[in-house]
């Protein structure tokens, strides 16, 4: 009931917002008429899915899929993830409403008129292709518990027409599902990776038609407003998380944080086998000539874009520095393979190499925005990583014992020279770091998350524990 009084304060504030921000009384008018009509409609119970809990049935599964995979009753007030750090008593409901079978059949739009697109092949694309759990269907299935994943990050980043073209192919599906007596509304859960700010709800005047929040959800790679360089104090202001207290009245979006690149991760697996290793081994404990790396350049380099890196020339200078007072250190600054659009779309050799044979990775992100895919990177290299103060903190990861987070110059300089002396701390976080990284955030893990509020696909470093942790599956 209490869940219920607050959607509903949320729905109407979101609707007064939108009225009293236009010019016109005759708007604002317009908005409390939908304000007291979305009341109502929440006082009849349109929330009354929250209760409801989802089972995840195997009978059409190969049960040899079933190894290293727990399938579970999932139970909304003690497994669901909650939808960010300042809300843990507030759990994610799955858009589940009843109970599927696996492998849940997913329609991954525009992907399925259009095709691939370079920036969606890391997340959507390569963790619906990799989960065993999900299959890919047509837009046209004929299947009453298809789900859709709307991706902004496929086919450019016009929302105008974006929006336009889904809610076009909503209502041909429709038309096409009345006739097999199909239902009209089925999950959508719309996808947001690519955006580097918190940007606006995609297609907010459309949700309604696509089913409001009992049949939409958000997931969101940016979730931090307001962080930004402070010139006084030479570093970055941390911001705020987007469903804090500060955006009461507007709906909840779920962190959906950048994940470890396949590609990446194949590229290591090809280093590791020409040397005799492989991913599965402790190669934390590889040997490590490089002391400290930080891969940002000097100066106005031409190879990165220079936006918004305050902070990332900063401690590039400090790590610079720091190496000069410790001549007996091997480091590396700058930019290793390619940066950028290329470096997104082809791994470099001499990349992978410095991240595996370096002994701390310090990583820092843009000034007004968080979560980046160096972090993971870093992570699965096995190296200790340094990161700035993240607000949003993928799940699993913590501070100081997968990670070390730095919040000013001071602790940044003392962190490094700590760790590069105590070989034995800096290997025990490097270890769990990695752990978390690969068993919690490869692709499939993500999109699992988003479609069933849980990871499905477990392993643990126990064997009697699900199932072992190879990492060398889905290379």
């Amino acid at each position: 009931m209490c869940f219920r009084a607050v959607s509903t304060l949320r729905f109407v504030g979101e609707h007064l917002y939108d009225g009293l921000r236009r010019p016109t009384w005759w708007c604002f008018r317009i908005g409390l008429l939908a304000a007291v009509f979305g009341l109502i409609r929440q006082l009849l119970g349109t929330y009354s899915f929250v209760q409801v809990d989802y089972f995840l049935h195997s009978s059409d599964l190969d049960t040899s899929l079933l190894t290293n995979v727990e399938i579970a009753v999932v139970n909304r007030s003690s497994q669901s993830r909650p939808l960010s750090p300042l809300h843990p008593d507030r759990a994610f409901v799955p858009l589940l409403h009843r109970t599927v079978d696996l492998p849940l059949r997913v329609v991954y739009w525009p992907y399925v008129t259009i095709g691939s697109s370079p920036d969606a092949i890391h997340v959507g694309e390569d963790g619906l292709f990799k989960s065993p759990y999900i299959q890919l269907v047509d837009m046209y299935d004929d299947h009453p518990d298809t789900v859709w994943v709307a991706d902004e990050t496929v086919g450019g980043n016009v929302p105008r027409d974006w929006c336009e073209n889904l809610l076009q192919a909503v209502h041909n599906v429709r038309r096409y599902r009345r006739t097999k007596t199909l239902p009209l509304f089925w999950p959508i859960h719309f996808l947001q990776t690519h955006y580097d700010f918190p940007s606006d709800y995609l297609c907010k005047p459309s949700r309604d038609e696509l089913g409001g929040e009992y049949w939409t959800r958000y997931f969101k790679r940016s979730v931090i407003l307001h962080r930004s360089w402070n010139e006084t104090l030479q570093w970055v202001d941390t911001g705020y998380h987007i469903n804090s207290k500060n955006r009461l009245f507007l709906p909840d979006q779920i962190h959906t944080p950048l994940v470890v690149r396949s590609d990446i991760v194949e590229a290591m697996h090809n280093y590791l086998k020409i040397r005799g290793r492989s991913l599965s081994d402790d190669i934390a404990s590889l040997p490590r000539p490089i002391d400290v790396i930080h891969l940002w350049p000097l100066g106005n380099s031409s190879e990165v874009y220079q936006g918004y890196s305050n902070l990332r020339t900063k401690v590039s200078q400090i790590v610079v520095d720091l190496s000069k007072q410790h001549p007996d250190w091997k480091t590396v600054v700058g930019i290793v393979g390619k940066a950028r659009y290329l470096g997104r779309q082809k791994v470099s050799r001499l990349l992978i190499q410095v991240m595996l044979t370096s002994k701390i990775h310090v990583v820092s992100q843009r000034d007004q925005w968080e979560d980046h895919y160096r972090l993971m990177e870093a992570l699965a290299s096995g190296a200790l990583v340094l990161t700035d103060r993240m607000l949003s903190l993928p799940e699993g990861l913590k501070n100081g014992t997968s990670l070390i987070e730095y919040s000013n110059s001071a602790e940044l300089r003392e962190y490094i020279q700590f760790y590069i002396g105590h070989e034995k701390d800096r290997l025990s976080i490097a270890r769990e770091g990695r752990f978390i990284a690969m068993s919690k955030h490869r692709s499939w893990h993500r999109m699992e998350e988003v479609l069933f509020g849980r990871i499905i696909s477990l392993c643990s470093e126990s064997p009697n524990e699900h199932g072992p942790c190879s990492f060398e599956e889905r290379i």
